[in-house]
């Protein structure tokens, strides 16, 4: 997980990313990746929610 922070307030989820961050170009290169979960993950342990997020823009 990349340039992504996250927090459950009153059972919203609340993403924060910054979008001025670019993490390198997709393996493809026809994309700059920006944030990612790398996959889905757990939001947390008591909860049965999973999370799977890819933010990127055109090269």
């Amino acid at each position: 997980m990349y340039n992504l922070e996250y927090e459950i307030t009153d059972n919203k989820l609340v993403i924060s990313i910054d979008l001025d961050y670019e993490h390198g170009l997709s393996a493809s290169g026809k994309s700059i990746m920006i944030s990612s979960t790398s996959g889905t993950i757990s939001l947390e342990n008591s909860r049965l929610e999973k999370l799977m997020l890819t933010l990127y823009k055109k090269a």
